[in-house]
């Protein structure tokens, strides 16, 4: 419970840290949310990375499962993978955990306790035993 309640304040403060009313961060969300890579990049191109929020951005991807938006805005330099798994696991999109977990990455999601206990919270079995098998591989 303590574990979703710091998703949900997580969540809160990230909106006010956006600016509720700034339309480039709010379309940025929606692109991300929407897996719109093209959009993501010319929002990139356009603004400099201190308007727009890249780790709120692979946040809303991740709670959407949209893999290759996530793989653009980590090479654009979001780094809050950690949050990223939480979002993605809460709602069961398993293929957005294994990807932020993945050996892959070059610094991979390192919240595994965290996320697993927040999908089995959340009543995301297949996120969680994708969790629960990668922490015993390890």
């Amino acid at each position: 419970m303590r574990v979703l309640l710091g998703v949900i304040l997580n969540v809160v403060c990230s909106a006010f840290a956006l600016g509720l009313g700034h339309s480039v961060n709010i379309k940025f969300l929606r692109y991300a949310r929407n897996g719109d890579v093209q959009k993501l990049r010319r929002a990139v191109l356009e603004h400099p990375i201190g308007v727009i929020d890249l780790d709120a951005a692979l946040a809303a991807a991740a709670a959407h499962s949209k893999i290759h938006a996530m793989a653009f805005l980590i090479d654009c330099g979001a780094a809050d993978l950690d949050r990223a798994l939480l979002s993605a696991a809460m709602r069961d999109h398993v293929g957005a955990v294994k990807f932020l977990i993945s050996s892959d990455r070059y610094v991979p999601a390192s919240n595994l306790k965290e996320a697993r206990n927040l999908a089995s919270t959340t009543s995301a079995i297949n996120a969680e035993w994708v969790l629960v098998t990668h922490s015993t591989d390890k």
